[in-house]
């Protein structure tokens, strides 16, 4: 038996959109392939999806490519190598030596 997709995202309170990009979903063709392998009655249109997600054109594209390369260009030259700290130990257990109560009997 499988859960419609509509009722999963009202009880998890999410949207489509937020669910598509947690699950890197760009297109309606993924969109149902996703939900076959998990079980999931997809019972929301391609219309509703591109509601949400219009096509993007080429030219967009490559324009939002070349700049996920200056990025990544960036972030490795500006990367630095971490220096590890030292985790402290755990301090050694105090032995209390019990000496045993005398009674005097005198």
């Amino acid at each position: 038996m499988s859960i419609r997709l509509k009722y999963l995202l009202e009880k998890n309170k999410a949207t489509l959109e937020k669910f598509c990009t947690q699950n890197d979903i760009t297109d309606y063709d993924l969109l149902v392939s996703f939900c076959k392998i998990k079980m999931i009655n997809c019972d929301i249109d391609q219309k509703e999806f591109l509601e949400i997600f219009p096509k993007e054109t080429k030219d967009e594209d490559v324009a939002i490519k070349k700049e996920v390369k200056k990025d990544e260009q960036k972030t490795t030259k500006s990367k630095k190598p971490s220096t590890q700290t030292r985790r402290r130990g755990r301090k050694p257990k105090v032995e209390k030596v019990r000496v045993a109560n005398t009674k005097n009997d005198t």
